[in-house]
């Protein structure tokens, strides 16, 4: 699919879903996007690098369960019913999916998690299968271009292979939370 971009005199590059620039203007587009990208993250990234925290960066569906989890936590603990600690939950899953620049891999997971908290507010077992289906799906139907989109297909096919993976070593021997600690490196 095309990258569509436009430039308003003296604004930065933004979306324009009925622009069908050419290979070129593209390229051009992508390469201008990341120098901005670059000069405004300064010598900050290379900062984490040189000490060996760059990885904090990198934003995962992990990050996003650890925020729901607490989140959820702290207003359940708080006296707050399941429906109105969700709701309450929604918030900082947003803007922490805000604050990461919503890549694909952080749209699946809040996806997920939203979709999960639906279901705990609604007093229903989270079925795993069905919040990816259901996000995934989501995604496509929002924008079909994502498909083509490498973080998405990584992310997609990663989160896959480890619902797959821990659905296969459920019920073997030991505690199901081990098998699940085995299989989130694995997958």
């Amino acid at each position: 699919t095309w990258l569509r971009y436009r430039r308003p005199p003296g604004g930065p590059w933004e979306r324009d879903p009925k622009a069908k620039p050419s290979r070129d203007q593209n390229a051009a587009a992508r390469r201008s996007l990341a120098a901005e990208r670059k000069k405004r993250m300064g010598t900050a990234l290379d900062d984490l690098w040189a000490v060996g925290l760059a990885h904090l960066l990198a934003a995962s569906g992990a990050q996003v369960s650890l925020l729901a989890v607490l989140v959820m936590a702290l207003f359940r603990r708080l006296g707050l019913g399941p429906l109105p600690a969700a709701g309450f939950t929604v918030m900082p899953l947003v803007a922490y999916l805000a604050l990461t620049g919503a890549p694909p891999s952080m749209v699946r997971a809040t996806g997920m998690g939203l979709v999960a908290l639906l279901g705990l507010a609604l007093g229903r077992r989270a079925v795993p299968y069905a919040a990816f289906h259901a996000t995934v799906l989501a995604m496509l139907l929002w924008d079909p271009g994502t498909l083509w989109d490498l973080g998405f297909q990584f992310s997609a096919l990663a989160t896959y292979g480890l619902l797959r993976l821990a659905g296969a070593l459920n019920g073997r021997a030991g505690p199901g939370w081990a098998w699940g600690l085995v299989a989130t490196p694995v997958a």
